[in-house]
């Protein structure tokens, strides 16, 4: 039993090392990609979702903020956005990100289910004026 747990725990590590060896080397190639192509709002999109899966949101929001000023309607910038603000609890500013990401896309039920659900939570009514972000 205990060669068995020492065994899972070694694969365990050597699978988290390497994942972070990943990480570091896809944070490097996102880096010399949005120098080398700044005005590809894509790329800088990339770059804030490895930031968010590594908790690193301040640097996902910046990425985030270059996203959607070369491109304003990108889903997933704002999409990723409004998975922050649920993070720290922002539900609020959270919700007007998912109306404005449904408005893109109307026919995400799930999207749909979600944005419900928390307007629920807020209790926001649909249709007033603090619904969408601008």
């Amino acid at each position: 039993f205990f060669f068995k747990q020492k065994t899972a725990y070694d694969i365990g590590v050597r699978l988290v090392g390497s994942e972070m060896c990943i990480r570091d080397r896809a944070e490097t190639v996102l880096d010399d990609m949005v120098q080398r192509w700044p005005d590809w709002p894509e790329v800088w999109n990339k770059r804030a979702t490895l930031y968010f899966l590594d908790d690193r949101d301040e640097d996902s929001l910046d990425s985030i903020a270059q996203t959607l000023s070369l491109e304003p309607r990108h889903f997933g910038a704002i999409s990723g956005f409004a998975q922050i603000c649920m993070r720290h609890d922002q539900y609020r500013v959270a919700l007007m990100a998912l109306e404005t990401a449904l408005s893109i896309s109307p026919g995400m039920y799930q999207l749909q289910e979600t944005v419900e659900s928390l307007r629920d939570h807020v209790n926001v009514e649909p249709g007033t004026d603090d619904q969408t972000l601008h």
